[in-house]
């Protein structure tokens, strides 16, 4: 068994719809046993229910899940969690956890890892109509992860993880369309990543990094979540928690996949971090804010990703650039690409039939064509770079674009570039050494001689390169008209 698939679906356990409404009675605990343990199977000591008042006392152990797995996981383990339930009505149940926990595995051969948690706690609304929780506030504190790793051929590595605290909110409701949408914020403050790297040959120091940040915070939210098919492929994989099992229900495991697509519609997530601080051996580099974004869609006919990074506020060690190239350096940059205009639905019916092959068995190539050809309906994938910058101390550099690519086609696109501040550029490269200086002056000035100026004096690229084979700048093909 997948033990990350393991562990959500012990989360999965909080989602599991309640499908009664009385007391905390031994009858009603017998039957919330019975509900959790359709996802979480009949093995023995996983789930415990017991009456506590007017509460139901769960108790969720994955130890006997963990005693089927590969023998590569067989020595997890993980603490029990443990959650009170109250019927509030209508449907919904009270849910609330405080406890600390701990998880530790061993790969062979690859990693030893362990999770601690000084404290962690929460409540939730869970909406049996949902199967999620319509409300939902978790706090955690004193958060550490250790990792031990020593992969073939890579040097042995101790990587350390600290969180002070962390709180999340999330909402759920439904969708018309069919589905659950969700919102979702997170916060964690202190946070410190250490890694040590021991001397890799005679004479060589070890190599120490540390990184810092003051905080983190996230915003994200996701329509059309496909609840029934989650939960049906969590029921799947803890029901066959051996290869031979999976193997022997191929077919089981085509229909819960069928069921759950398209997982999710759409899927957006905003992250700020802040204030950070990264000591290594050359000096310490400095960072006032990382924002980072990303948008997707699901297995959807209309196929979307998109991911942007923003950097501002970036410190070198000094000495780690010559002083002639300081002026250069960025303090700021962005960038923002997103790939659409493929579809992932269609292929991924076509390809259902595969899991009716034996495993091993190569898939037809006609399948695989008419696979790729579903993937791409216009013959390729169209790239858009949103505008974007880099901003040093007396220039900025801005650019924006569109491509379009695929297997049999040459790309071709626009882009346009627009720099202000060329003359600082220019006096920061004639301080260069001559073996610099005889290269980079030639061709910046080559750049600036097919440039544009525009009404503000800042110089501008047009590149077009709408025709395959030829390569335009501002009008000039660089191509020779081939």
């Amino acid at each position: 068994m997948n033990f990350k698939m393991t562990v959500c679906a012990a989360a999965a356990l909080c989602l599991a719809p309640a499908a009664f409404a009385a007391p905390a009675t031994p009858e009603g605990a017998q039957k919330l046993t019975e509900v959790m343990q359709s996802y979480l199977g009949a093995t023995p000591g996983v789930v415990t229910v017991v009456p506590q008042g007017e509460a139901y006392g769960l108790t969720m152990d994955i130890a006997p899940l963990l005693a089927l797995a590969p023998p590569d996981l067989a020595g997890a383990t993980m603490t029990p969690m443990v959650m009170m339930v109250t019927d509030a009505g209508n449907g919904t149940w009270v849910v609330t956890q405080d406890q600390s926990f701990t998880l530790a595995m061993t790969v062979p051969g690859a990693a030893d890892i362990r999770v601690e948690v000084a404290r962690m706690s929460g409540t939730g609304v869970f909406d049996e109509a949902l199967k999620a929780f319509a409300t939902s506030h978790s706090e955690f504190t004193g958060m550490a992860v250790t990792e031990h790793l020593t992969q073939p051929g890579q040097p042995e590595m101790d990587v350390s993880i600290t969180l002070a605290s962390g709180v999340v909110d999330a909402t759920a409701t439904a969708d018309p369309a069919g589905g659950v949408n969700s919102a979702s914020t997170l916060t964690m403050t202190g946070m410190v990543e250490t890694i040590a790297i021991p001397a890799m040959a005679e004479g060589m120091p070890p190599i120490n990094i540390e990184v810092s940040a003051e905080s983190y915070e996230t915003i994200g939210d996701a329509s059309g979540l496909q609840m029934d098919g989650v939960l049906g492929l969590v029921k799947w994989v803890i029901a066959h928690p051996t290869p031979e099992a999976a193997e022997a229900d191929k077919a089981g495991l085509k229909a819960v996949v069928q069921a759950a697509l398209p997982l999710f519609d759409t899927l957006q997530a905003t992250g700020t971090l802040r204030n950070v601080a990264m000591t290594t051996p050359l000096g310490s580099v400095g960072i006032d804010e990382i924002t980072t974004e990303i948008e997707a869609h699901g297995i959807t006919p209309d196929g979307l990703f998109r991911e942007a990074i923003t950097l501002s506020g970036l410190t070198l060690p000094e000495g780690m650039v010559p002083p002639w190239a300081v002026p250069l350096l960025p303090a700021d940059f962005s960038i923002d690409v997103a790939f659409s205009g493929y579809d992932l639905a269609t292929p991924a019916l076509l390809l259902m039939p595969l899991f009716d092959l034996p495993t091993g068995t190569p898939p037809d190539p006609v399948l695989q064509d008419q696979a790729l050809a579903a993937l791409l309906p216009e013959g390729a994938v169209k790239i858009t770079l949103a505008p974007g910058a880099v901003t040093g101390a007396g220039y900025e550099l801005t650019y924006q674009g569109q491509m379009t690519a695929g297997p049999d086609a040459m790309p071709t696109g626009t882009a346009t570039i627009r720099l202000t501040g060329a003359a600082a550029i220019s006096e920061a490269l004639a301080a260069a050494p001559d073996e610099v200086k005889s290269q980079a002056l030639p061709s910046f000035a080559m750049a600036q001689g097919m440039a544009k100026p525009d009404e503000n004096g800042a110089l501008v690229w047009q590149i077009d390169a709408t025709q395959p084979g030829t390569l335009k700048i501002n009008g000039m093909d660089l191509m020779g008209g081939q």
